[in-house]
């Protein structure tokens, strides 16, 4: 799963280096983000729980019960949820359906997983691990940034104090 997402996000990166645009994280993401920052608890748990079991319910059973097969299904399913995850946005559409690839492939994966094993516990599970561990890394991330902020300025300070006692 996760060697699937890490992949589809470098093609994702290729594609906007191959057409001048910026690789940047999405407007999904930056929304997640900022109500991180205010509420970090209640979006973890948002976003573990709550989310895995609304859009698997939505995408997985839902489209699940519209289209029977199974190869259309997890297509479906998988456009469905990834511009699910990218529009509305202000960005030109070419940009857009780039920066939806890897959440179309995710909705892929997550509704083959669905169909082989017949049970929508399994993507839910796998759905709320990723966003969990999502979660967990953009706070480290954060954390980490503010400590290289830190200590950057710290080293600033502790070089223009050297320099004006010598």
């Amino acid at each position: 799963f996760w060697g699937i997402k890490i992949i589809s996000s470098v093609v994702m990166a290729i594609l906007c280096v191959m057409c001048g645009y910026e690789v940047n994280v999405s407007e999904n993401q930056e929304a997640i983000n900022l109500y991180t920052t205010s509420a970090p608890i209640l979006m973890l748990l948002t976003t573990s729980i709550t989310t895995p079991i609304v859009e698997e319910g939505i995408f997985r059973l839902g489209i699940s019960k519209i289209i029977k097969n199974k190869y259309l299904f997890i297509i479906t399913s998988g456009i469905f949820f990834g511009f699910l995850h990218i529009f509305p946005t202000d960005l030109n559409i070419v940009y857009a359906l780039i920066n939806s690839i890897p959440y179309v492939t995710m909705g892929m994966v997550l509704a083959y997983i669905y169909i082989k094993e017949d049970n929508i516990y399994y993507p839910m599970i796998l759905h709320g691990l990723n966003n969990f561990i999502s979660m967990i890394s953009s706070f480290a991330l954060e954390k980490i940034k503010k400590y290289c902020i830190i200590e950057r300025n710290f080293g600033v300070i502790m070089k223009d104090l050297l320099e004006n006692l010598m």
